[in-house]
């Protein structure tokens, strides 16, 4: 869009030197906000003269139906910015943008590469600030679709269906009948007679139930293992 707009400045400029005195002619100047300004506008102008003719040539109130698109919009459409009531109190009215078009898919891009890739809400807010679209969460959702960044960042994880599990898990017995065994540690412990030394939990989990039991070997020989197990 920003090229678009430029390209239109340069050529309006144009148009305004070779009508101008000599002396008058910008040549070699950089463009001026107002000449951007300008060029935006003549194209805003220009997609809504061909998408709303009926309302651009009327000189009066005309009847809304349903089926218009801009029948959603409030009577009055503007912005409060302050709690005073004072005729700073209101901005501009926005201006009204079709849904469809090369142009406007421009400045909906514009809108979503400025606000960095960002997600619907927060680029629909960023666009009504200056334009109000007729069904324009519909076409930020277009635009959103066709970014690869966005769908880069925003793509879901790829998670793997879990396998069924064994029968042995999901078949009805007695508790620690069958059991999964486990070693942590290791810890210190001591009592009045004895030094501290080292100790090991041997956990014993039932694959069933999920019931836990708990068992202190002072090292993790088979020996005291199967005192444990017993």
């Amino acid at each position: 869009m920003e090229r678009l707009v430029r390209i239109t400045a340069y050529c309006c400029r144009f148009l305004t030197n070779v009508r101008a005195h000599a002396e008058e002619r910008k040549i070699r100047t950089r463009l001026s906000l107002l000449e951007l300004q300008d060029a935006e506008k003549r194209w805003v102008r220009a997609i809504q003269a061909d998408a709303f003719p009926v309302s651009k040539t009327a000189s009066g109130p005309i009847p809304v139906r349903a089926g218009d698109p801009f029948a959603a919009l409030p009577p009055f459409h503007y912005v409060d910015t302050k709690t005073v009531k004072d005729d700073t109190a209101l901005e501009p009215p926005s201006s009204l943008l079709p849904l469809n078009g090369l142009v406007f898919e421009l400045i909906v891009r514009l809108a979503h590469e400025s606000e960095l890739h960002t997600g619907l809400n927060q680029i629909l807010a960023a666009l009504r600030r200056r334009f109000w679209v007729v069904r324009g969460r519909q076409a930020v959702k277009r635009c959103i679709r066709a970014c690869i960044i966005f769908q880069k960042h925003d793509a879901r994880r790829f998670c793997p269906l879990m396998s069924d599990l064994p029968p042995e898990r999901v078949t009805s017995t007695f508790p620690f009948n069958r059991v999964g065994l486990d070693f942590a540690g290791p810890l210190y412990v001591k009592d009045e007679q004895q030094p501290a030394q080292k100790a090991y939990i041997c956990l014993f989990t039932c694959i069933v139930t999920r019931a836990v039991h708990l068992e202190v070997v002072f090292d993790m020989t088979t020996v005291r293992f199967l005192a444990a197990f017993r």
